[in-house]
């Protein structure tokens, strides 16, 4: 059984990252062979690099250790990720490697310039992206309230990058356990 985290993307209080966590979770009940886990890092309070105790780096480190894939959910702020999404990429490095993501970005472009970037950073970390990730815009995806109201094709997508991912997961599971034995 392939354990996939989602991870939110944003710790803002207006943030909408943890719906789309909850969203993505709710698709994911219905898959087999995974058990998804939101990994909410507003909930983990991890300081900026050079800022923190290094306990709680080592501890980030173990989380994202235990975990065979990641859906990645990136707000874009600015036309880029939020800092806290990339802190947390640069707090942990081997324990990304050879583990796939699907990225889950939203914006009022649908956070594809986010996406284009957390993308950049999964070949840099040696993660392995799917093929396709989602877009979802603001205005028409997710309402003013901040909940989603996605078309049932859009939806079947998600199911689609989902099954992909745990295909992905179970296929680099051999590099994985090859790096640790």
């Amino acid at each position: 059984m392939e354990k996939i985290g989602i991870l939110t993307g944003s710790t803002r209080p207006d943030r909408i990252s943890l719906k789309v966590a909850e969203w993505i979770f709710g698709c994911g009940e219905k898959k087999a062979g995974a058990i998804f886990e939101i990994i909410d890092l507003k909930k983990q309070k991890l300081p900026f690099i050079g800022d923190g105790d290094e306990n709680i780096f080592k501890q980030w480190r173990r989380l994202i250790e235990g975990y065979d894939a990641f859906i990645i959910i990136t707000p874009e702020y600015n036309h880029g990720i939020p800092a806290v999404l990339k802190n947390a990429f640069d707090a942990a490095y081997m324990e990304w490697k050879n583990k796939p993501a699907a990225i889950v970005s939203y914006g009022f472009a649908g956070g594809a310039r986010a996406a284009e970037q957390v993308r950049t950073l999964c070949g840099a970390l040696g993660l392995f992206d799917t093929q396709e990730h989602t877009l979802l815009f603001l205005g028409r995806d997710i309402n003013e309230n901040g909940d989603i109201a996605v078309s049932e094709r859009r939806r079947q997508k998600v199911m689609h990058i989902l099954e992909e991912l745990i295909d992905l997961s179970m296929a680099l599971k051999p590099v994985r356990n090859k790096k640790t034995s």
